[in-house]
């Protein structure tokens, strides 16, 4: 993970109208919410077992085909950085990812949703600064980040 112990500075959007989620994301076929909530002593925001179903806003039923313990931060108009911030202490100091049982998949994912102008055109920016790198290496994990510019 040498790239995380780098500032991260990303150019693309920041205009008023914008929404950034951080997340950290657990996720296993037989993976247990309880067991990870359990061991880490955090709630999660989401979760749900394998076979689990839901009905989704389009109406359709899904069943979950892995488990999921996730942990999100969504806020409106706000910097990544805050964002990223309160993830990481909602976290806490943790030395317990590598020891979850039935984590197949783990991961943090950091998404930013920005408007364009009229002709589809547009830019974000957004950085971590270098104590944000430091704490998201502690984890071990990947980062993720997605950056969506739609139309007014």
């Amino acid at each position: 993970l040498p790239v995380m112990a780098l500032t991260i500075a990303f150019l693309v959007a920041v205009l008023a109208d914008h929404k950034v989620i951080a997340a950290l994301y657990l996720k296993g076929a037989e993976l247990q919410p309880s067991d990870v909530t359990a061991a880490v002593s955090v709630a999660p925001t989401s979760s749900r077992t394998r076979g689990e179903t839901r009905t989704t806003s389009a109406g359709a039923t899904v069943s979950a085909k892995t488990g999921l313990w996730a942990l999100i931060v969504e806020r409106d108009g706000t910097e990544v950085s805050a964002v990223l911030t309160e993830l990481l202490n909602a976290l806490g100091p943790q030395s317990w990812l590598s020891s979850l049982p039935k984590v197949e998949e783990a991961y943090f994912d950091i998404f930013v949703a920005a408007l364009s102008n009229e002709d589809g055109e547009g830019t974000c920016e957004f950085g971590l600064a270098p104590s944000q790198s430091a704490a998201l290496a502690t984890y071990g994990l990947p980062v993720r980040f997605t950056v969506n510019m739609g139309k007014p």
